[in-house]
């Protein structure tokens, strides 16, 4: 069955649709003549977003900008899942019945369902498509038709990923996440560099925010890190999303002496241009990470136990490492994490909380080209 018009329906995660990229570029190859198109579900509210609104072209700001800037896509769309659960009675099933006709006026042959959720497999069904892709282990299987058993808490997102695309006859030749920078970002983040005096020095980003506050090492032990760096003549730079305020506020107050700031909010491009030029990204398990890996950046991830096999889909190497906390659990069944916080803290699981300052500090300057610290 030829694919001509086909609909990928993706979480607006930053770093799900990173990890998409090899996949969009699979399905591109396996069909140069098709029409590719991506709805992108956020799980928030977009600031274009509302009733009017509950389906709308992207304009390539946020996560979106990942894939508007994408040369396998054609289109993006966004739709915001929020809007349409704020709507009661008969508002939300007219809501809902406007995004299945939007949907199926694009007369799309093909969707393939990124994540198991009943709302892709029930829009992937009213869709009309003749062939609709989701993994088989999920509770509306049925509705889709190309089912394959996989699942990516056991082969990883970025290679359940690409599974799914050839499963729409993509040919993955490789399976490198990748970034097209615009020119502007690059011309901005190199502007600002030169007025902070880091344009030709090597210098660490560090970027402490995550989806959720179990996900964040100790922003004490961040701070703890950029002194320690800082001692040792290592330039630090913090970064800070629109929705890292408390977790930026946590590491700068418990600063020996300020570092620079750069608050880039939503405007990926200009944090993807920033971290291109670093030397080091540090960062938890989040957007961040996988926008240094895609950029061509060394990245230290500090991850939570037993998430590394779904979301710790690159290969350990000098420049893309992780650090996880090693020691049993106290809070956390044995070989399970369930993102617990210890009951008096903020931020950072248990096992988060077993990695020292000390440790990153140590693999930060290994990574750096400097592997034994001196004041």
């Amino acid at each position: 069955m030829d694919s001509r018009n086909i609909l990928v329906l993706a979480e607006g995660q930053l770093g799900d649709l990173l990890l998409l990229t090899p996949a969009l570029h699979a399905i591109r190859n396996g069909n140069p003549d098709a029409r590719l198109t991506v709805l992108i579900f956020h799980r928030h509210r977009t600031a274009r977003a509302g009733a009017a609104h509950l389906l709308f072209p992207s304009d390539g700001t946020g996560s979106a900008a990942v894939l508007t800037s994408h040369p396998s896509v054609d289109e993006v769309l966004e739709a915001n899942r929020s809007d349409l659960r704020a709507m009661r009675g008969w508002g939300r099933i007219s809501g809902e019945a406007s995004l299945v006709r939007e949907i199926r006026k694009r007369g799309f042959d093909t969707v393939l369902c990124t994540f198991p959720e009943d709302r892709f497999a029930v829009l992937a069904f009213l869709s009309g498509a003749r062939k609709r892709v989701g993994q088989k282990d999920q509770s509306l299987s049925w509705l889709l038709n190309v089912t394959p058993a996989i699942t990516k808490r056991t082969i990883g997102v970025l290679e359940y990923y690409c599974r799914l695309a050839e499963c729409c006859g993509g040919k993955v030749e490789n399976r490198q996440t990748k970034f097209h920078m615009p020119t502007v970002a690059m011309e901005s983040a190199s502007d600002r560099l030169r007025e902070l005096g880091l344009d030709d020095v090597p210098w660490i980003a560090v970027h402490p925010g995550a989806s959720g506050d179990y996900k964040v090492w100790p922003p004490g032990r961040y701070a703890a890190l950029i002194d320690m760096l800082r001692a040792r003549r290592v330039p630090v730079v913090l970064f800070s999303g629109h929705a890292d305020g408390a977790i930026l506020d946590a590491v700068t107050n418990a600063l020996a002496a300020p570092v620079p700031v750069i608050l880039t909010g939503d405007d990926v491009p200009l944090l993807g241009a920033f971290l291109q030029r670093a030397a080091l990204c540090i960062s938890n398990d989040s957007g961040p990470r996988h926008l240094a890996v895609a950029v061509g950046t060394p990245s230290l991830a500090l991850f939570r136990r037993f998430h590394g096999k779904e979301w710790n889909v690159y290969p350990e190497t000098d420049a893309c490492a992780t650090l996880t906390g090693r020691e049993e659990c106290p809070v956390c069944p044995a070989a399970a994490c369930l993102d617990r916080i210890p009951p008096t803290e903020r931020f950072g699981s248990a096992c988060m909380r077993q990695i020292g300052a000390e440790q990153v500090l140590q693999r930060s300057l290994e990574m750096m080209g400097r592997s034994r610290p001196h004041a």
